[in-house]
C-alpha cells in the first residue's frame, strides 16, 4: 500500500488537492473555483470562511477517493497564493476580509516605506509594492478604525493551520513575501514592524517551510473525512511551489508560469538581489532560494481584450474568452506587423515595480484590424516575461529549458510564441495542478522521502517541447527593444498615485 500525501493548493481563483505518491503517481484529485470579489478600484478580498470551506470540500473529496480505492493518506502539505493578509480578533475570528496580491489600496503607503526606508529591498529581498503585507498593514494603521484591536494579522494559511492544528505559525516562504521578514536573519525585520506598527507576536512565529505538525482538530478531522490524526507539512507559496512541482533545478532551467497574471522563476543555493531592486529573492529553505519577478497582466489582459474587441465566445468568459484570444489572432505574422501592446492594464511588478503603469497601443495604422490588436496583446504579454526573464538570464545559455505551467499554456500558439520571445525552448510537464503537485513533492522531502530536494525532478515527466523558430526570435528581439524604449519614455505621463 503506497504512502501517499495530498498537496493542497490554495489560490485566489481556486482550491485544488493532488493525491501524490512519491513516484509522482496521481492517485486523486480535486478543485473548486472561489470567489476573488472587487469592490471598488484598487480592493481585491476574499471571504476567509468561504475558503476555508472550500479547502474542506476538497481534500474531503480527495480522502473520500483514497479510501474508496484502499490507499494510505500519509501527510497534508500545503501551498497558497502570496501577499495576502487579513485581522483576526484574539479567537479567531476574521475582523476584515482577506486582502489578495491583487489589492493595490496602499500605493501611497508603499511609496512612504520606500521613502522612510530605502535599504528595505537589501534588508528583505523583495521589492516594495502595494500588493506587499507591510504597505497593507500600513494602510489598515492609517484607514482602518478596528486596527488596535485586532489581536493578529494573519495570512490565509497561517489561520488554517491554527484550525486545523493550534499553532499561528508562518513558514519563512510565505513570510519572505510579506516585505516584513529579514533576508539574511530570517526574522522579522525590527525596523519593517516599526515603520507599520505592528509587534512581531502579532505575526506568528516563524518556521521553516518544512515544520510537522498534527492535525488533530476533532471538527476538522471530521470535516475532512480522516478517522486519525494527521501528520500536517506547512509548506510554502504558490510560486515556489510550482517551481519545485515544475522539476526546475539548476542554472539553466527556468520556470515560467502564465494564467491570469504571471511569472518567471529559478533556483539557486543563497540569496540572490539585483542592483536595481528589480527582482524578488524567497527562502524556501537555507538550501534552496527562488529569484525572480512576477507581471500583472497575461490571461488578465487577455480577457479585457476579448471584451473589448468583441471576440464572439459562447457562452462568454473565463478561459474560454482567453482561448478565442487565441483562435482569433493565429492568422496574424509574428511582429503584428508593427502594433505593439504594453499590458499593463493593472499597474505592473516586475521589473518596473509601477502601479501607475498603464496599458498602451502603439503604432496602430489603418492596415491594422481586431486580429492584429489581439496578436500584439499576446505578443505583448510575452515581452513582459522577457523584462523578467533576460534579468535572471541576461545571456541565454545554448542548453537552457523553460519549464511552463498555467492556463495560457492549453494553447499551441502561446507555447510557440513564448519559445520564440524568449528564444528558451519551452516544456510542458504531465501535471496540471503544478502548485499542488510541488506542495505534495516538498511534503515528501519534509518526511525524509527524498534524499535531497532535487530528486524531485526525477518525478517530473516533460510531456510536449516548443523549440524557438529563428526567424521569429530575430523578429521578438527587435520588437523586444521597441517595447522597453516605449515604456521608457511614457513612463513619466502616468498619472500619481492618488
Amino acid at each position: 500500500m503506497a504512502d501517499i500525501v495530498v498537496g493542497v493548493d490554495i489560490g485566489t481563483t481556486g482550491v485544488k488537492a493532488v493525491a501524490l505518491g512519491v513516484d509522482g503517481t496521481v492517485y486523486a484529485r480535486d478543485q473548486q473555483r472561489v470567489q476573488h470579489n472587487f469592490p471598488q478600484t484598487g480592493h481585491a478580498e476574499q471571504d476567509p470562511l468561504a475558503l476555508a470551506a472550500a479547502v474542506a470540500q476538497v481534500v474531503g473529496a480527495v480522502v473520500a477517493a483514497l479510501r474508496a480505492n484502499g490507499h494510505r493518506l500519509r501527510a497534508l502539505s500545503f501551498s497558497s497564493a502570496m501577499h495576502g493578509i487579513f485581522a483576526i480578533d484574539a479567537a479567531g475570528r476574521p475582523l476584515t476580509p482577506l486582502m489578495t496580491w491583487a489589492d493595490t489600496r496602499a500605493g501611497r503607503q508603499a511609496e512612504e516605506l520606500r521613502d522612510a526606508l530605502p535599504d528595505l529591498y537589501e534588508r528583505t529581498g523583495v521589492p516594495m509594492h502595494p500588493m506587499l503585507p507591510a504597505a497593507k498593514l500600513r494602510w489598515l494603521r492609517d484607514r482602518w478604525p478596528g486596527f488596535h484591536r485586532a489581536a493578529r494579522f494573519v495570512s490565509f494559511k497561517q489561520w488554517l493551520l491554527h484550525q486545523l492544528c493550534g499553532r499561528y505559525v508562518e513558514d519563512h516562504a510565505t513570510a519572505a513575501a510579506t516585505g516584513l521578514q529579514n533576508v539574511r536573519t530570517l526574522d522579522w525585520d525590527r525596523d519593517a514592524l516599526l515603520a507599520t506598527g505592528v509587534a512581531p507576536d502579532q505575526l506568528g512565529e516563524l518556521v521553516p517551510s518544512s515544520a510537522l505538525f498534527t492535525l488533530s482538530s476533532g471538527d476538522w478531522l471530521e470535516r475532512l473525512g480522516l478517522e486519525e490524526p494527521t501528520t500536517v507539512i506547512v509548506g510554502a507559496t504558490d510560486g515556489l511551489l510550482a517551481t519545485v512541482g515544475s522539476g526546475v533545478f539548476g542554472p539553466r532551467m527556468y520556470s515560467v508560469t502564465a494564467g491570469t497574471s504571471g511569472a518567471v522563476r529559478k533556483v539557486s543555493a543563497e540569496v540572490e538581489l539585483d542592483q536595481r531592486g528589480r527582482t524578488f529573492s524567497y527562502i524556501l529553505d537555507r538550501e534552496h532560494w527562488v529569484t525572480g519577478g512576477a507581471t500583472n497582466n497575461a490571461g488578465l489582459a487577455l480577457s479585457w481584450l476579448a471584451e473589448q474587441v468583441g471576440v464572439p465566445i459562447e457562452p462568454a468568459g473565463g478561459d474560454q474568452a482567453v482561448m478565442a484570444v487565441f483562435e482569433a489572432a493565429a492568422s496574424v505574422a509574428a511582429g503584428s506587423d508593427g502594433l505593439l501592446f504594453l499590458p499593463y492594464l493593472s499597474g505592473e511588478r516586475a521589473p518596473h515595480w509601477n502601479e501607475r503603469a498603464r496599458g498602451v497601443f502603439f503604432g496602430l495604422d489603418v492596415r491594422h484590424t481586431r486580429e492584429h490588436m489581439l496578436r500584439a496583446g499576446i505578443e505583448g504579454a510575452a515581452l513582459a516575461l522577457r523584462s523578467v526573464h533576460d534579468l535572471l538570464a541576461p545571456s541565454a545559455a545554448p542548453d537552457a529549458v523553460v519549464r511552463a505551467s498555467g492556463g495560457l499554456f492549453h494553447s499551441a500558439l502561446w507555447c510557440q510564441l513564448v519559445a520564440d520571445v524568449l528564444g528558451t525552448p519551452v516544456e510542458l510537464t504531465d501535471q496540471e495542478e503544478v502548485s499542488a503537485a510541488g506542495a505534495a513533492h516538498y511534503g515528501f522531502f519534509a518526511l525524509g522521502q527524498y534524499r535531497q530536494l532535487e530528486d524531485i525532478g526525477a518525478c517530473v515527466r516533460v510531456r510536449a517541447r516548443y523549440e524557438p523558430i529563428e526567424e521569429h526570435v530575430r523578429t521578438f528581439d527587435r520588437r523586444f527593444a521597441v517595447f522597453q524604449d516605449v515604456y521608457r519614455r511614457i513612463e513619466p505621463c502616468f498619472d500619481p498615485v492618488p
